[in-house]
């Protein structure tokens, strides 16, 4: 039987696989943005089913709030680890200016899945430098706290 971590990859792969729509504060295969992403998986697995999204100001990059909050939120049903120790279902997050700006799921190989602004949810490349450069902080669902959350 597979893990959540195991299943949360393989949910992303899909999500990638039907190039949903980017679309802002979306949570759902009708279109997300980075952080929604994240969040439409999860419920999508029965997790985190009671998370509201929160109201955010928009900063220099439209996203830096959301993915503010959603790092804050994340301590909250995962823990933070190491990069040398990641695994397939483990959420990166990215930094650009000074605030944490984007995030994404890794699936394994150096590859995670995201969705930009104006394009749709895909893969890319950790060791191309716009983003591995970037990457500032990786954490992994807890099950104990998660179920609190749900």
């Amino acid at each position: 039987m597979k893990t959540f971590q195991e299943k949360f990859a393989d949910e992303a792969i899909k999500w990638a696989n039907m190039k949903v729509p980017y679309r802002h504060r979306g949570t759902t295969t009708r279109g997300c943005d980075c952080t929604g992403l994240i969040i439409g998986i999860a419920q999508s697995l029965g997790k985190l089913q009671s998370y509201k999204l929160r109201r955010y100001k928009f900063d220099w990059n439209m996203h830096s709030g959301a993915c503010d909050i959603i790092t804050t939120e994340l301590s909250n049903v995962a823990d933070c680890v190491p990069k040398s120790s990641m695994q397939p279902g483990d959420i990166l997050v990215f930094k650009f200016g000074k605030c944490n700006a984007h995030a994404g799921i890794f699936i394994g190989n150096r590859i995670f899945v995201h969705s930009i602004a104006n394009f749709c949810c895909q893969r890319s490349l950790l060791r191309q430098s716009q983003w591995s450069d970037r990457w500032v902080l990786t954490y992994r669902f807890n099950n104990e706290k998660m179920v609190k959350h749900s």
